[in-house]
């Protein structure tokens, strides 16, 4: 994981450990800082990092392992410290928040683009958890004595069911829209049918209007003859279609 602002780097290690780097691209070759390891917090692989949005003195980092426990690290950059300076200390992160997910397997973990929902993945279930996120600011400055990702439960499924209710909304907003444009597909068929007998009627009065011999007679009776056919074929569907509805 990589911090918008701050040009710092994170990796997720299996031994539980969090290594995090000052690092500049903008070197040739790009170059690191004494890297900090992050230890203590996590017993199973750390499998997803992410960092919330930050200022240049201060960074949240949350990490989430296999065995389902999520820490939210904070980040104190040096004030000495900017993406200018070389070399700069490592970046001092400690742990503000712990919450353990019951041995759920998270394979993944995200804060929203505005900072107010933090989601994980459940590689066992498949499934994708939301919680509210709180004290996280424009410059991802937090409250040191209030959590950052409320635990409750009942909010956590109230910010899913709010997730999914969306989704039902816009499905059954294409499920009308794909109706009506059903509706108007067979309003323009049934037209479209309209139109083709008139043309064959005006076809076959025209063919009349030019018979001079029996052979012409004949090839005009059989295009009645369809004609009829059709017509008949299309009375006996209305008929069935209205004793349906009765």
């Amino acid at each position: 994981a990589r911090s918008g602002v701050v040009d710092i780097l994170a990796a997720g290690c299996e031994d539980g450990e969090v290594k995090v780097w000052h690092c500049y691209p903008s070197l040739s070759p790009p170059s690191f800082s004494e890297g900090q390891v992050l230890e203590g917090q996590h017993e199973g692989f750390v499998n997803g990092l992410h960092f919330a949005a930050s200022s240049y003195l201060r960074t949240l980092l949350v990490s989430a392992d296999s065995k389902g426990t999520v820490c939210v690290w904070r980040g104190d950059v040096p004030p000495s410290s900017s993406p200018l300076a070389f070399p700069s200390p490592p970046p001092n992160f400690t742990p503000i928040q712990k919450l353990s997910m019951k041995g759920m397997f998270v394979c993944d973990c995200c804060f929203s683009p505005n900072g107010r929902y933090f989601g994980i993945a459940d590689w066992e279930d498949k499934s994708v958890y939301f919680w509210p996120c709180s004290n996280i600011d424009e410059q991802g400055v937090s409250s040191p004595k209030s959590d950052i990702i409320a635990q409750s439960s009942r909010k956590r499924k109230r910010v899913i069911e709010e997730v999914f209710d969306s989704f039902e909304s816009e499905a059954r907003a294409r499920e009308v829209k794909i109706e009506v444009l059903e509706r108007e597909v067979k309003e323009k068929e049934a037209e479209c049918e309209t139109l083709t007998k008139k043309l064959e009627s005006v076809d076959i009065l025209s063919k009349l209007e030019k018979v001079q011999d029996s052979d012409e007679l004949e090839e005009v009776e059989k295009d009645v003859k369809q004609v009829n056919q059709k017509f008949e074929d299309v009375k006996k569907r209305v008929i069935r279609k209205e004793g349906s509805k009765a």
